[in-house]
């Protein structure tokens, strides 16, 4: 395990945040919540990284949420009370473009020839 966190989470569409725990693996990042009378954990749920991508959504304004999406999922967003747990989940769950940014073609510059006289 890479990290464990509690945060908010909530569809992007209702904007109802609920509190869960976070916990970051190496394949999946797994959402727990507390039991009724924090007697006990419940699984909510799990998604597999590599089918996720965290974005930032607004670290202005002492908000620290990013968005989680993909493919085959509703739009999630992940509220972190400390600075901290928003700069960790970040970190792992960020992934770079895959795909690199294009260059246009150019033909060779040939150099004149120089005139002799």
């Amino acid at each position: 395990m890479q990290a464990l966190m509690p945060v908010q989470v909530a569809y992007v569409g209702s904007r109802e945040f609920q509190d869960r725990l976070l916990l970051l693996f190496a394949e999946n990042l797994v959402f727990l919540s507390l039991s009724p009378g924090d007697s006990g954990l419940i699984y909510q749920g799990k998604l597999p990284r590599a089918g996720i991508r965290a974005q930032e959504k607004s670290a202005i304004l002492g908000r620290l949420e990013f968005e989680v999406t993909g493919n085959l999922m509703e739009p999630i967003l992940v509220a972190c009370s400390e600075v901290e747990d928003y700069e960790t989940c970040l970190f792992h769950l960020q992934k770079p473009d895959m795909q690199l940014p294009s260059m246009p073609i150019q033909p060779p510059v040939i150099p004149k020839k120089l005139k002799r006289i």
